[in-house]
């Protein structure tokens, strides 16, 4: 469901709904406007009563109006329900249409290669969801009180025309006058909050460095006071000065909109009453429906801020929905009896923020119940190479196939379901996610008592009681998840580096050992030579491309596991 212009929002989640509440608006419209007729019809029909009822004791109900004053109440009564429940569906629309939007941004994100997402980044999504939407759906709601109040001014017009059709004419034109000039300072301040919303944006990104930044920043004051200073401060000043200044042209605006029914009324009473000669009765009337519009103009004004808002953050979504390139997919399935992982002349390049990079002429063969190192020095291109056999990134030259089943668009997520991953970045969900298969809870038990993880983390209804942990317990804890999973290719990226010298032997001498007697391929990127005894292949990368591969010893003892 993307978004091209304000009212897509409605028409594309709920239009019968929509349509409903429109009507409804109109509906409310044409009897606001119905009641200035009504009024100047009660004092004409009231007029040539007064000598009669001279000294009469009357009331609301009881007078020579009674039936008039029992419309006029009906009147009211039902402009209050109809214009009630019309807000209370063009609210509730509004606030589905957004939640159903959101789902659907949560699914084109989610579809979203690993690569675009990576280069949109965290903060971008965020000021999509906590800025522009809920502009957009402040805006959507303002539309039914431009249809009420448009209604109600053209209802208003129409009686202006039966009174006298020259003063139609001059109010009419008065009216477009002061909307057009209305208008351009608007302009003006949608400019300003235009530059709001880049800031915005730009201090979304360093809120969320704050956060993960936040450790450097406390060993280096000076780094800290410039970080402070360039990256928060500078933003937040340039927001406020350009909230400031939309906001005060856009007050100015509004203040001027309010005071322009006054200005025609001015214009009638001091000019148009001589230049048309107007009795005092038609003055009369005349005045009462211009001072009507006013309310409505002024609604109409006012609310057109928040549209024209909205606007701005449909143009900024639908230029984030451009950037987003789905993900090809297919249901095409891999063969359950392959035996080996290939990587053919394998090629992958991206640019980065400070440089292009590329791991490239690859050519690997990995077997089930094979242990293989990855190593080599920073910036070899280890991660990179190991994003591209988790398929997370795809060659842009070469192959990666399950024996001689190559992995293409069609089949691409039938691979993946093969592949577990702990990455250095690796993402522990609140609750344990559920694949399909059946919770193994004495399994998962035996797994925290084996990772000592039983004092600090409890089985739950929900999954575990806890993630908030230390660096290294957390890695333990996304290792069990990838053990649950029990996928045929376990990938480790720098698993053990947060981990004791004890748990880094459990993990290379036991979990190791265990995952290759279970038919596993196991790729683990590490530094630690001294376990590279445990390797049955040992990768080295330089550069970029693989510089040797060699074999090595055998693996120790196996953990533990439930039956």
């Amino acid at each position: 469901m993307e978004l091209h212009r304000l009212s897509d929002l409605y028409w594309k989640s709920a239009p019968n709904l929509f349509f409903l509440s429109a009507m409804l608006a109109i509906v409310t419209g044409g009897c606001y406007a119905g009641l200035v007729p009504f009024v100047m019809y009660a004092i004409d029909t009231a007029a040539p009563l007064r000598s009669e009822v001279a000294g009469e004791r009357y009331s609301y109900f009881h007078s020579p109006t009674d039936e008039l004053a029992s419309w006029f109440l009906v009147a009211c009564v039902a402009i209050i329900v109809i214009k009630a429940l019309s807000a209370g569906l063009s609210m509730y629309v509004s606030q589905r249409a957004v939640a159903s939007h959101r789902l659907h941004l949560y699914g084109r994100v989610q579809r979203l290669s690993t690569l675009d997402l990576e280069r949109i980044g965290l903060a971008r999504v965020q000021a999509i969801l906590s800025v522009d939407l809920p502009q957009i759906a402040l805006g959507a709601a303002n539309l039914p009180i431009i249809w009420v109040s448009s209604v109600t001014v053209l209802g208003t017009l129409t009686y202006l025309i039966q009174l006298d059709l020259r003063i139609f004419s001059v109010v009419l034109g008065c009216l477009l006058l002061v909307t057009l000039t209305y208008q351009l300072p608007m302009l003006l301040a949608m400019r300003f909050f235009r530059r709001v919303r880049a800031s915005q944006e730009a201090l979304q990104q360093s809120v969320v460095a704050l956060v993960r930044g936040a450790k450097q920043l406390k060993l280096n004051a000076r780094k800290a006071q410039d970080f402070y200073h360039h990256d928060l401060a500078d933003h937040e000043a340039a927001a406020l000065g350009n909230r400031a200044k939309g906001d005060s042209i856009m007050l100015l605006a509004q203040c001027y909109g309010e005071m322009g029914s006054f200005l025609v009324i001015g214009l009638i009473l001091f000019q148009l009453r001589y230049t048309f000669q107007l009795g005092h009765a038609e003055l009369f009337g005349i005045i009462v429906a211009v001072l009507y519009l006013t309310g409505p103009t002024h609604s109409v004004m006012t609310s057109v801020s928040a549209v024209l808002a909205g606007r701005i953050a449909v143009g900024r979504v639908s230029a984030f929905y451009s950037e987003l390139a789905h993900e090809a997919s297919g249901d095409e399935r891999i063969a359950d009896n392959w035996r080996s992982l290939h990587v053919q002349d394998l090629h992958f390049s991206y640019t980065g923020d400070q440089q292009d990079f590329s791991v490239r002429d690859v050519s690997l063969r990995f077997e089930r119940g094979q242990v293989s190192f990855i190593v080599g020095g920073n910036g070899s291109g280890k991660s990179t190479l190991s994003k591209c056999l988790s398929l997370h990134y795809m060659p842009t030259r070469g192959s990666i196939s399950f024996d001689a089943q190559d992995v293409h668009a069609a089949n691409l997520q039938a691979a993946r379901q093969h592949i577990s991953v702990v990455y250095s970045d690796y993402f522990l969900f609140p609750r344990l996610l559920r694949d399909g298969a059946p919770a193994n809870d004495e399994l998962i038990q035996r797994y925290l008592v084996d990772l000592e993880l039983d004092a600090k983390v409890q089985l739950t209804p929900t999954g575990f009681s806890t993630t908030d942990l230390s660096d290294g317990q957390r890695r333990r804890l996304a290792l069990l998840v990838l053990l649950l999973e029990d996928r045929d290719i376990c990938i480790f990226d720098e698993w053990a580096a947060d981990q004791d010298p004890r748990f880094k032997d459990i993990f290379y001498a036991s979990i190791l050992a265990d995952l290759k007697r279970r038919g596993k391929i196991v790729i683990v990127i590490s530094h630690d030579d001294r376990y590279f005894q445990f390797a049955d292949q040992l990768i080295t990368m330089e550069n970029g491309q693989v510089k040797s591969v060699h074999p090595a010893g055998p693996a120790g003892p196996a953990l533990s596991q439930a039956a």
